[in-house]
Formats: C-alpha cells, structure tokens, sequence
C-alpha cells in the first residue's frame, strides 16, 4: 500500500498499479487503507473516475463509521467530483470531511482537506475565498514537511492567482514549487514547477515572457586553475597570438627572473614574458631544472 502510494506520487504510475494490485491480494486487505491510497494516486494521475469509483468505495464500506484514518475517501471524493463537475457529491463528501477534520492538524490528510475545500470554491466561482483556502493548504503541508502533497497545492495556486489577476502571489507560488522541485528531485515536480512558472509569467491576454539570455562568459584568456600549476586557457579564440607579448601572472615564473616574491612583482608590475617557446619548458620537470617552484598557486 505505501509502497504504491510513495511510487505514483514519483509519478511511476504503472508500477504504483501493479503495487496497489498486490496490496489487493493480501487477505483482509479492505480494513487497510488501500482504497483511500488508490484514490488519491489516481486524482494525482488525472483518472477521475477511477478516483471516484475508489472513494464511492470508501463511504459505502464504511458508511457513519469514518474516522480519520478513512477521511482521504471523502476528500478524493471532492477532489474528483470538482473535476469532472459532480459538484453536488463533491459538496457532500466536503462536508463530510469538514465534520471528520474540522480545524485541527491530523497528518496530511488535514492539509488535502483543506486543499478539497479551495478546489469546490473555485469550481463554485468564490475565486478571493477559494486563493486563501489554497494559500493555507500549502502553507500547511509545507509546515508538516509534506512538500511532495504542497506541490499540486501550489500549482493551483499559481493558477488560481493568475485567473484572479494577482500576479505576485502567482510568482510567489512558482518559486515555493521550485524550490519543492529541487529538494524532491523528480521529473514529475519539475514539470509542475514549469508550469506554475508559466501560470506566474503570464499577464492576462499577454504571451509568456521568453526566459532572460544567459550572461555572456568572459573573455579574459587566463583562467586560474591548479592544473600543472598553470592558467589554462578558456578557448582558442581567448588565446594571444603566437609570437605576441604575453605577462606572466605568476609571481615566481622562470620567465620572471628578477621578481622572486609576490610583495615585488606587485610592486614592480607584471613584467612582459618571451613568446611561446623562448625560455625554460612550462612543464612542472622543466620548471624544476630551471630553479622554479614545483608548483605554483594563486596568492603564492
């Protein structure tokens, strides 16, 4: 049962099935939590009816005796039957919830409870009261450590924002999703976190605003690297002409002689080097048998 539950929120869906199926095979299985799992998992993958099919399930089986352990029935419930406009069964069953939750915090299934409530009001047209509803859903599987379940919660928000026209919590959304993207590392929530980026660029009647280009690199020839105890060169394009005066960065080069410590290269400046191949090998074992340092370091 878990085990289906954590692979359909990775978004591996068939295997979620097939470990749901297993579950389902084990005697007694109905006094298990199986059914709520499976119909969360499918609200998460779009199967609406399969969803309302599982909770339908949930509230037949256990008719007045739901407590908190079965509340996710009644919220898939209301989950689905807002999408697929069963407004009047989503009603009943978010009653139904409200009465098994109320306004305490129990787990997660409290947080999804609240997030069924925003869904029916945005589905009712109440858009003000519905963003709030969403805002404190998220806000509170968040605070329970429960980013995985905030992510579609933020999503809507995102949405919701935009279709209201408040376009800094729809931004402020997106970022909270991206950061949840980057902590869960999964493809499934970095493609929600693009679209609640998307849903945040968005002005109403306007396009999506290309992404900003990427600073140009720069193009110093030198970059500092301990690799053979020289600069490296960034590209052959960076690179000087062969033959033309270079200066040397290091403060005790072969190639600078008369500079043996950093305090007096400093002091005296960069002093122009022989073109490439006059003067002892750049190699570390040449630079040995010319008196140098065997390695040489930024700051040395």
């Amino acid at each position: 049962m878990s085990l289906g539950w954590t692979l359909g929120y990775e978004g591996r869906l068939t295997e979620a099935y097939e470990a749901i199926e297993a579950a389902k095979a084990t005697p007694g299985w109905r006094e298990s939590n199986v059914l709520e799992t499976e119909a969360l998992v499918r609200w998460l993958a779009g199967d609406y009816l399969g969803s309302l099919r599982c909770g339908r399930e949930v509230v037949m089986l256990n008719a007045g005796r739901i407590g908190l352990r079965r509340g996710l029935g009644p919220v898939c419930l209301a989950l689905s039957g807002a999408e697929v406009g069963e407004l009047a069964e989503a009603h009943r069953a978010l009653a139904t919830a409200r009465q098994i939750y109320g306004s305490r915090v129990w787990f997660m299934a409290s947080g999804l409870a609240r997030h069924a409530d925003g869904v029916v009001a945005w589905r009712d047209g109440r858009l003000p009261a519905a963003l709030v509803m969403l805002q404190r859903a998220a806000t509170e599987l968040m605070s329970l450590g429960a980013p995985v379940f905030a992510a579609f919660v933020l999503a809507d928000v995102a949405e919701l924002a935009h279709q209201n026209g408040e376009p800094e919590c729809a931004r402020a959304a997106a970022v909270s999703l991206a950061a949840v993207a980057l902590a869960v590392d999964r493809p499934l929530y970095f493609g929600v976190a693009e679209t609640a980026r998307a849903w945040a660029g968005w002005r109403p009647g306007g396009p999506v605003p290309p992404p900003k280009p990427p600073k140009p690199p720069s193009r110093s020839w030198l970059r500092w690297t301990t690799r053979y105890g020289r600069p490296a060169r960034s590209s052959p394009s960076d690179s000087p002409a062969r033959g033309a005066t270079r200066h040397c960065p290091w403060p005790a080069c072969p190639k600078q002689p008369n500079d043996s410590t950093r305090r007096g290269h400093l002091a005296s400046g960069p002093r122009p080097c022989p073109p490439e191949g006059d003067g002892p090998s750049r190699s570390p074992r040449g630079r040995r048998r010319a008196g140098g340092p065997r390695r040489h370091l930024p700051g040395a």
